[in-house]
């Protein structure tokens, strides 16, 4: 199952609504996510205190619907003021940092890059803006790996990309 339009600043009620009777047949409570996956999360406004703490808030939040064996990405440019964010410092203890993917929006079919700056109207598309951003991968921090074959074909193949893109 893939669920769009999540707050994230309150990740766990807002995707147990979305996938109630999943949540009853598979966990309690609600770690049922194999993946969860942020791209380029702002505030809207360039403080870069609001974004980490939303950010923050966030990390705390993923422990309770991460299931054992899953994968948080966060996307983020590689550049000020995005840099300055910290992410590894923000980490609550159950999750641990496994490294990063460089971002490829082709990877994304459909997917668009927009601006969240309060300009009028809203978020608008933009063309620069995400050469170098990064996709930082972490997991829950207790090393259970459980997950289908699937699962573990697809982070073998992460783990390939992290010491490849590390080795370029």
């Amino acid at each position: 199952m893939c669920v769009h339009g999540v707050d994230a600043t309150d990740i766990a009620a807002n995707l147990c609504a979305h996938a109630p009777q999943l949540i009853k047949e598979l966990y309690q409570p609600c770690r049922a996510f194999d993946r969860v996956i942020w791209n380029f999360p702002h505030t809207g406004e360039q403080r870069v205190h609001l974004n980490r703490n939303l950010i923050r808030d966030f990390l705390g939040k993923v422990p309770g619907i991460l299931a054992d064996g899953g994968h948080l990405y966060i996307t983020l440019n590689w550049k000020p003021p995005y840099s300055l964010w910290n992410l590894n410092a923000m980490l609550p203890k159950e999750l641990q940092a496994r490294g990063y993917l460089k971002f490829s929006p082709d990877l994304w079919p459909g997917y668009e890059h927009k601006t969240t700056l309060g300009k009028a109207g809203g978020a608008r598309s933009v063309e620069e803006g995400i050469d170098g951003a990064r996709s930082y991968v972490f997991t829950l921090a207790d090393g259970t790996h459980g997950g289908t074959a699937l699962h573990a074909a697809m982070d073998t193949a992460m783990e390939a990309l992290c010491v490849a893109q590390s080795e370029a």
